[in-house]
C-alpha cells in the first residue's frame, strides 16, 4: 500500500465521521448557510434544495468544506485535489 493509498482511506473515513457528526454538519450549515439534511424534509426545504442544489451537489459542497476546513486540502488524497482542480478550471 502507497502512502497515498493509506491517506485515501483515512480521509474517506473522516468524512463519513464529519457527515454523522451533529456538530460538524450544523457548522457547515452555519458557515454556508446550506442544511446537510440527514432525514425527510418538509416542502419548503425541498424548494430551498432546489435552489441550492440536489443532494449529491450538497454533499460534495460538505465534503469540500470538511477537507479544507478540517482535514487540509493540502493533505487530501491527489485525485481529489485533481477533481476539484479541473472543477475551477471549468467554472
Amino acid at each position: 500500500m502507497i502512502e497515498d493509498d493509506f491517506n485515501t482511506l483515512a480521509w474517506r473515513d473522516f468524512i463519513i465521521y464529519a457527515s454523522r457528526s451533529r456538530e460538524m454538519r450544523e457548522a457547515f450549515t452555519q458557515e454556508t448557510g446550506i442544511s446537510l439534511s440527514t432525514g425527510p424534509c418538509s416542502d419548503v426545504e425541498k424548494m430551498r434544495a432546489a435552489t441550492v442544489g440536489t443532494p449529491v451537489v450538497v454533499f460534495e459542497r460538505f465534503v469540500e468544506w470538511v477537507t479544507v476546513q478540517h482535514w487540509g486540502l493540502e493533505h487530501a488524497p491527489k485525485a481529489y485535489q485533481d477533481a476539484l482542480a479541473q472543477r475551477a478550471g471549468e467554472a
